[in-house]
């Protein structure tokens, strides 16, 4: 399983900065997070993610499906998928999410809006994916933040941004396999006493998670725990947190990576 770390950052990197390549590939500028599986499966697609993908050379008309995790604007801009779905000749684009997130997207040309529902697995070109229950807030209480735990029939990789504390029936279907990789909310970094805890990861609280998981035999030692949408405020530069999470046995992702699961 192939992945691309399109963007990194969470919501406080700043929307009018010049797309750098080297900037963004060293961690000194983030784009909002934004994961490319493979040549044609997006997860999230926020302000830029388009611009964001043509700078690293990405063939944006391949792209065939988007899971959306919640509409919060740093993950969801409809009109960043009424580009994506611009770039694509007479065929439509699908678009996989909660039906409330869904919602937001009514009336764009060019979609195929695809409702999912917590702990039904669903088939994307070749991959199962099965949505799962976030801890992440929302404006509309309706509507269900999703991570992703997704089987290509030899890896699976559990998504989980946004989002804090892993529920308890997410946990428990997590539990049920051997994970090859994560891709985690890492908004906080070390600082103690933030109120962001309640909605997205700390250092410490990834920690206690990774240890868990691991005595539970779902995450092997040999798996790779990737971190991403990683607050400008709230972290160190890239290259000190490189060394420093690496400690833990974590990767920190930059804009551009690529990475093979």
């Amino acid at each position: 399983m192939d992945l691309t770390f399109i963007g990194t950052g969470a919501a406080d990197w700043p929307r009018d900065v010049l797309f750098d390549r080297e900037a963004l590939s060293q961690g000194r500028h983030r784009g909002f997070t934004t994961t490319l599986l493979g040549q044609n499966v997006l997860i999230d697609c926020g302000p830029r993610a388009v611009e964001e993908m043509h700078v690293f050379g990405i063939d944006v008309p391949a792209i065939d499906h988007v899971l959306i995790t919640h509409s919060h604007g740093d993950h969801l801009c409809p009109d960043a998928i009424a580009e994506l779905a611009a770039s694509r000749t007479g065929r439509a684009l699908s678009i996989h999410g909660d039906v409330e997130a869904l919602n937001t997207l009514k009336g764009i040309a060019g979609v195929d809006l695809h409702a999912l529902c917590p702990g039904v697995a669903v088939g994307v070109v070749g991959l199962t994916v099965l949505p799962l229950r976030a801890n992440h807030p929302l404006p509309n209480p309706a509507e269900v933040p999703l991570h992703y735990l997704i089987d290509d029939g030899t890896k699976r990789l559990l998504y989980a941004t946004d989002g804090a504390w892993l529920p308890p029936q997410t946990f428990y279907q997590i539990r049920e396999c051997v994970l090859d990789a994560i891709v985690w909310d890492a908004t906080i970094g070390e600082s103690r006493g933030d109120w962001r805890v309640f909605e997205h990861n700390s250092l410490p609280m990834l920690r206690l998670m990774a240890e868990t998981l691991r005595r539970n035999g779902c995450l092997p030692p040999e798996a790779t725990v990737f971190l991403t949408h990683l607050a400008r405020t709230l972290h160190d530069d890239h290259s000190s947190i490189v060394a420093t999470y690496a400690r833990d046995g974590f990767t920190v992702a930059h804009d551009g990576m690529q990475a093979t699961v």
